[in-house]
């Protein structure tokens, strides 16, 4: 039986298209620097930090701490076969085995095919840090479940390879792409200023270029830090996020949303539980092992993402498709009524899949002050917007929302 958020492995998009799509942004990044950063950073620096900076993960799929865990399906009697006793129309619960790899990188990759595409996909599905697959076997037979579990296997251990070894050339050769691309550009911003010298008429200093234009490092591993709040007179106090572990998260989840725009063709067919997925499984490997959970229940609900730190949730955050203002205000209305006054920080991330980005953006800074437990807008930054809401029923009790969107059409 078809999980709702398993999909094919191997299959969608050509390792080609994905690769050439980087090469486009990294070429795409450096044209949108300033004539200054290409004139005063060192060469080989500068391209090694953008090398690094358009490094592209492919996973890595632990095929020797592979675990299984029995299930259960609901499995339609059309799905029986003649031998089996089944009323039309009903369906029977059946025993099924999940098998787990433990993986790290981006496990979008697993999407690609290289050359060849594979006619017989694999269906898997996403568990955080883990690459899972489900095997019904109707009479729960060993055999039948070993032979499905080796097919599937041999599957993954055939076909990631070559998707492997082409994103490791493509990431092999960035640093001299880039040095390539950057030497073009100086000759480029030479020639053109030989022609603005040559017009005869005072040539106009260069303005700062903007911070957002600056190459930064990547992330490196982070680590969780707490505060601790008095809200309850007479209890211990409670942990509660550290402003600076806060900003990284946003960082983390800026980051991963910027390789995704990146990369949209990758996403084009993923739906939010999909992306929200491999977002986890980014923070997985931002932040230490555990931390970060997927539909995890909190107060009235499951919630998206939610960031643990022993066994105190620290963070929530909240994934939804870009569907319209009146959407968004729900879905805040969702996320706050996840909360408990102890997840004082949080975060809406929208998938959007609109052409026009602009008014999108426009629609979730003008629309969030006319929710029902608004309480303040704080300075937000490119693609990121904060706000400050009161959880539902308990005015007073602030909570900052961040909305990052990232578009994906």
């Amino acid at each position: 039986m078809r999980r709702a958020d398993e999909f094919h492995t191997f299959f969608d998009v050509r390792i080609e298209d994905a690769l050439s799509k980087a090469g486009g942004d990294l070429t795409g990044s450096l044209r949108r620097l300033p004539a200054s950063s290409l004139s005063n950073d060192n060469e080989d620096e500068l391209a090694a930090r953008l090398a690094e900076r358009f490094a592209l993960e492919v996973p890595h799929l632990d095929f020797d701490s592979v675990k299984v865990e029995q299930s259960t399906t609901m499995v339609p009697a059309e799905h029986f076969p003649i031998t089996f006793s089944a009323d039309p129309g009903k369906s029977y619960e059946k025993k099924t085995a999940i098998f787990r790899i433990p993986y790290r990188g981006d496990p979008a990759f697993l999407r690609c095919y290289h050359s060849t595409r594979s006619m017989n996909p694999a269906r898997v599905f996403l568990d955080g840090s883990e690459v899972c697959f489900e095997v019904l076997s109707l009479r729960f037979d060993m055999d039948e479940i070993e032979r499905d579990r080796d097919a599937v296997l041999a599957h993954l251990q055939r076909f990631l390879p070559p998707v492997a070894s082409a994103v490791q050339a493509f990431n092999e050769g960035l640093h001299a792409r880039a040095v390539g691309l950057i030497r073009d550009r100086k000759k480029e911003i030479e020639a053109d200023s030989d022609v603005l010298a040559g017009l005869g008429t005072p040539v106009a200093s260069p303005s700062a270029p903007p911070a957002t234009l600056a190459v930064s490092p990547p992330v490196k591993r982070r680590v969780i830090r707490v505060a601790r709040t008095d809200a309850v007179p007479g209890r211990t106090p409670d942990p509660t996020l550290d402003q600076q572990t806060y900003e990284d998260i946003l960082t983390a989840l800026s980051d991963y949303g910027k390789q995704m725009e990146r990369t949209a063709a990758t996403y084009a067919g993923m739906g939010e539980e999909d992306i929200r997925n491999h977002i986890i499984g980014n923070l997985q490997a931002g932040f230490p092992s555990g931390s970060a959970t997927g539909e995890s229940f909190n107060r009235s609900g499951k919630t998206d993402i939610l960031l643990r730190h022993e066994n105190d949730n620290l963070f929530v955050a909240e994934c939804k498709v870009w569907s319209g203002p009146k959407a968004y205000l729900a879905a805040i209305s969702q996320l706050l009524g996840y909360l408990t006054w102890r997840d004082s920080k949080t975060a809406l991330l929208l998938f959007v899949r609109n052409k026009d980005m602009s008014n999108v953006l426009t629609s979730i800074e003008t629309k969030a002050p006319t929710h029902a437990e608004f309480v303040s807008a704080d300075d937000s930054g490119t693609g990121v917007f904060r706000f400050r809401f009161n959880l539902p029923g308990d005015p007073g009790s602030e909570v900052c929302v961040a909305v990052l969107a990232f578009h994906l059409p």
